[in-house]
């Protein structure tokens, strides 16, 4: 199976006119389980076509909150794949499965290499907690072991009770606290063994249901009344057992009420002495943004400060100055030499925000910039100032 990231990818796949079988990812698919993203998506938005949901639960079929996938195909991809005879699998579909199949709680970690090559990664971490799945998330990091650690230290944090399946294409990253992690599975080629075939919507609309599903529920209701009146006789006899024993057990349940209350009071103490206090997390995503910041050549680092708005006193944890975050999760205060071959502060800001991206995995944007003179070994040299934002 070739595992495809990108358009230019596919697009050689599609002129060498060979039809193999391909997994799509990276770049080409839009993934997520939170149903409001895809409706700020927008059903007008020509970038994907939307392909159906997929159930992301297992023994929920009948739950009133279900749990869904949303996966969407972008859509220069899908005009390049139509006509295309080869299988065409979504690496979503394969580490759905996956998770699903799993019977403890785990991070599900797989993705794809966007240019064919191995570089910088597009990765695919998916959640899964009392088998259903949790969370997405989808970021770019190079597959080293410092940089598998930034890409990770939020999540586990979050979730350290969960297993972590390191799955295939991507490869095994170098030995760090991540891999010797007592929770670390390499789960090699098991994710992506058997093909989860599913429905590749190419056009726009065709992942809603048709009208060929009203005979098929009806023949449904059919069966279902037939079912309820072969069991309703045997229905009322297990009725009167049932209440013959709640007759028995009484007195029972009385007696035991004070222990029962005391055991409830435990457990309730020992699933809140187990929960990651939220601090914990904004200390380590400042972490991640305080290190790929640094990685910025010539940099000076005025303030890195992330926002604990969901923190217990909602307060905020910064190092440096403080600052309004204007409505995003952290602000970057750096500076760097200016360079008058770049064309301008501005001109140099858009890149760096791109390096800044990828160097810690969030999405970050510029949000204002200035100069300035430093003082450096009695010497004046000017400075552009710049202040990202962005989101987690």
């Amino acid at each position: 199976m070739e595992f495809i990231g990108s358009v230019e990818h596919l697009t050689d796949i599609i002129e060498d006119g060979v039809q193999v079988d391909i997994a799509l990812g990276g770049d080409l698919v839009f993934v997520t389980n939170e149903k409001d993203a895809i409706a700020r998506l927008g059903s007008d938005d020509d970038a994907y076509v939307m392909q159906q949901r997929r159930m992301a639960s297992r023994g929920r079929v009948f739950d009133k909150e279900r749990v869904f996938l949303y996966v969407g195909l972008d859509s220069e991809a899908a005009t390049l794949l139509d006509g295309y005879k080869g299988r065409i699998v979504f690496q979503a579909d394969q580490y759905l499965a996956y998770g699903l199949s799993l019977k403890s709680n785990s991070i599900v970690v797989g993705g794809s290499y966007p240019s064919g090559v191995n570089n910088d990664a597009s990765v695919l971490v998916m959640v899964f907690t009392d088998n259903a799945l949790q969370s997405v998330y989808e970021r770019k990091s190079p597959i080293t072991g410092y940089h598998c650690e930034l890409l990770m230290a939020d999540i586990v944090t979050r979730y350290p009770d969960h297993q972590i399946h390191w799955c295939a294409p991507l490869e095994l990253p170098p030995m760090s606290d991540l891999t010797t992690n007592p929770l670390f599975v390499d789960a090699g080629q098991s994710a992506t063994t058997v093909r989860v075939n599913r429905k590749v919507s190419l056009k726009k609309g065709a992942e809603k249901e048709g009208l060929y599903l009203v005979p098929g529920i009806v023949t449904a209701l059919v069966g279902f009344f037939a079912y309820v009146g072969i069991v309703g006789f045997y229905w009322a006899g297990i009725e009167s057992e049932r209440n013959q024993y709640a007759r028995l057990i009484a007195g029972y349940e009385e007696a035991y009420a004070n222990s029962r209350h005391s055991l409830d009071l435990l457990r309730h103490r020992e699933y809140y002495l187990r929960q990651t206090a939220e601090s914990s997390v904004a200390v380590a995503r400042l972490e991640v943004l305080l290190a790929g910041s640094a990685q910025i050549d010539r940099v000076m680092i005025n303030s890195i400060g992330v926002s604990a708005r969901n923190s217990d006193n909602e307060s905020e944890i910064m190092s440096g100055e403080a600052d309004e975050f204007n409505g995003g999760d952290f602000l970057i205060d750096v500076s760097i030499p200016a360079d008058s071959s770049q064309g301008g502060a501005r001109f140099a800001g858009e890149p760096l925000a791109k390096r800044l991206s990828a160097l810690t995995g969030y999405s970050v944007q510029l949000m204002g910039h200035t100069e300035e003179m430093v003082t450096d070994r009695g010497q004046q040299i000017k400075y552009w100032r710049y202040r990202f934002g962005g989101g987690f």
